[in-house]
């Protein structure tokens, strides 16, 4: 067969992780128009071997073509499906915006999806069974809804070739004959479909091909030519190591008053409002971009790069002799963007993981940064004076042109955030998928962190170094707790970030010798509680009380359950049961007193004698309806 006639080539693929090669020498072709099952024990390399034909992971040695041409060029003809545990369920948006995602690729930069997209996202949801919950929360669905949500997103992209990576991993078996289904009228549609798959006896049943992998490819083709081989078992690994080639792998009247007072002690008062200003600005731009930090789980890089940012700070004013805010704030971001590259360096390139890059990194830039202040302020000189008030903060020191430079480099930011909010959100949600589609994830992750870098620099004089990372966390943590979408989310977190400023700023003037940087944070962690406890999405009160409610209406199901049960067992209608019986029927639920008033009160139940109860013909038909539900659910 010929390269120009498949749909997927891969030639002398060889792919290692460290020393261990994980794919050696892997030679396949995929025709078009089939079904291609990639089957292996665990470790053979089948994920692997997905990810190396989309470039996510470079290859040691080999080529990998779709319909003749590499990857890069044939991108637009693929579409993906990761496996379902690769990406954050919890992450704040609909199966609507997922599925939409499909087409971010087509959209290309900086384009928002419309009507078309929207159009396109509904049908292929359609197709999946999953319109219905096109405005539910990703986080709601069961684990066979968010592999269909997958599939829906691929189905958008209107691709030739799909690569699938587990698809039936974790669904019930009604999930997995709709994928089926799906899987083979895009066979009759001309689509070429590879799945990495496990379950040997299913293969002659969904796929017309199939690939036995384990390192090395053991044998592909027709899947009736070569059932026999394995012995019914996956293939075992060779028991000589393959051999290395050569290169190296890489790796609310007293209260309004109160509230009218502050208002008005605020505008009156100068140096509050421009402090008061300052701080609404800095929290907004922190709370803004603090959301994306959060998500991406990076929250304590805003402590690494608020402590990075100190030797930038010395080393500013050690050149330039200037105690400019732009000046210190310049070599900050710089100190800061660094050190954040370094670290991003360290876990990329090496076995360190993130949390110890993280502190090695803080650690050496921190105590780099304290020896260069104890060197400037023993110098003969003195303009050193003040520059000790990064450390903590000196929110009373912010001046007129402070506060524009706070304004004008946070609004630089929100608007880079708001050029750019469709490729953020993708790269946040599943990065793997924006590198499938074309987007560079590396330079997106690159500028993100560049924005979160200056949103934190801005703040320092207000805050301070050690105390930094609240302001990028607690507003975005506060947030979470309201709402599942993201655009409310980053919008919320904005606001809490402003009234955490205004607030700290506020309380802090009321008393003497109160630090305001530190009040703020206070009073971000006031508002963090305060959501964590009574936000109505997510707060704990609140979900004590959905879970008390939810348990009752159980109890009240099941004992309803139970005397229809009893009731089958006799012919006559209205045959009163002790209710001690049902209390034995309920042992592990219980409440039965209390759930035979309630189906009284509604008129399902009633007492036929002293502690009888009967199903009434409503009751008996309610409890039908729900034996029925309850039969039909997976």
């Amino acid at each position: 067969m010929v390269e120009a006639e498949s749909a997927i080539r891969v030639e002398d693929l060889t792919v290692a992780y460290g020393e261990k090669p994980v794919l050696w020498d892997v030679d396949m072709a995929v025709p078009p128009g089939v079904l291609m099952a990639v089957i292996g024990p665990n470790g053979a390399g089948k994920t692997t071997l997905i990810k190396a034909i989309m470039g996510l992971v470079q290859p040691v040695a080999g080529y990998v073509s779709i319909f003749g041409k590499p990857y890069l060029n044939q991108r637009r003809l693929v579409g993906y499906v990761p496996q379902r545990n690769s990406v954050d369920w919890d992450f704040p948006t609909s199966v609507l915006d997922v599925v939409m995602m499909g087409r971010y690729g087509v959209l290309g930069w900086l384009r928002r999806p419309g009507r078309a997209e929207r159009k396109a996202a509904m049908e292929a949801l359609t197709k999946v069974g999953m319109a219905d919950l096109a405005g539910r929360q990703i986080s709601q669905l069961s684990g066979g809804q968010q592999q269909r949500v997958f599939l829906a997103r691929a189905l958008v992209q209107d691709a030739r070739v799909y690569l699938m990576d587990e698809p039936f991993q974790g669904v019930d078996a009604t999930t997995e004959r709709a994928i089926v289904t799906l899987l083979k009228e895009m066979r009759s549609e001309g689509k070429t479909v590879l799945v990495v798959h496990h379950d040997l006896q299913t293969v002659p049943e969904y796929f017309d091909w199939v690939t036995l992998l384990n390192v090395r490819c053991v044998a592909s083709g027709p899947v009736g030519t070569f059932g026999s081989r394995t012995g019914g078992g996956y293939p075992t690994s060779p028991t000589t190591p393959p051999r290395r080639r050569s290169g190296t792998p890489k790796s609310r009247a007293e209260t309004t008053v109160g509230i009218l007072g502050f208002v008005q002690t605020l505008f009156a008062d100068y140096t509050l409002r421009q402090v008061a200003l300052g701080a609404a600005m800095l929290g907004i731009v922190n709370g803004v971009l603090g959301a994306f930090a959060v998500l991406r789980k990076q929250s304590l890089l805003g402590d690494g790069i608020s402590h990075a940012a100190l030797p930038g700070i010395a080393l500013a004013f050690l050149l330039t002799g200037s105690k400019s805010s732009l000046t210190l704030l310049l070599g900050a971001a710089a100190a800061g963007w660094v050190a954040t590259l370094l670290i991003m360096s360290i876990v990329k390139d090496t076995r360190v993981k993130y949390d110890s890059a993280l502190g090695l990194v803080l650690s050496v830039f921190f105590g780099f940064g304290l020896v260069l202040l104890t060197y400037i302020q023993k110098l003969p000189v003195a303009t050193q004076a003040g520059l000790d008030k990064f450390l903590f903060g000196q929110a009373a020191t912010l001046l007129r042109k402070d506060v524009v430079t706070i304004a004008v480099l946070g609004g630089i930011v929100v608007v880079f955030l708001l050029v750019f909010w469709k490729e953020f959100k993708l790269v946040s949600f599943d990065p793997d998928f924006a590198f499938s589609i074309g987007f560079p994830v590396r330079i997106l992750d690159v500028l993100l962190t560049t924005l979160l870098v200056i949103a934190i620099v801005i703040g320092l004089q207000t805050v301070g170094v050690v105390l930094m990372s609240a302001m990028v966390v607690a507003p975005a943590a506060a947030a979470r707790q309201w709402t599942d979408r993201l655009g409310v989310m980053v919008a919320v977190s904005g606001i809490f970030g402003a009234l955490a400023g205004v607030s700290g700023a506020l309380v802090s003037s009321s008393a003497s010798r109160i630090p305001t940087g530190p009040t703020i944070v206070l009073c971000a962690s006031a508002i963090v509680l305060f959501s964590l406890l009574l936000a109505p999405n997510r707060g704990m009160a609140w979900g004590f009380l959905r879970d008390q409610i939810n348990r009752r209406q159980l109890q009240t199901e099941a004992v309803l359950g139970d005397l229809y049960i009893l009731a089958r067992q006799h012919r006559e209608a209205g045959h009163g049961h002790p209710v001690e019986v049902l209390r034995t029927m309920a042992h592990g639920h219980g409440g039965v007193d209390r759930s035979l008033k309630v189906l009284k009160e509604r008129g399902l139940v009633e007492e036929t004698g002293p502690g009888e109860w009967a199903l009434t013909p409503p009751g008996m038909e309610e409890a039908g309806r729900l034996s029925r539900q309850w039969r039909e659910t997976p």
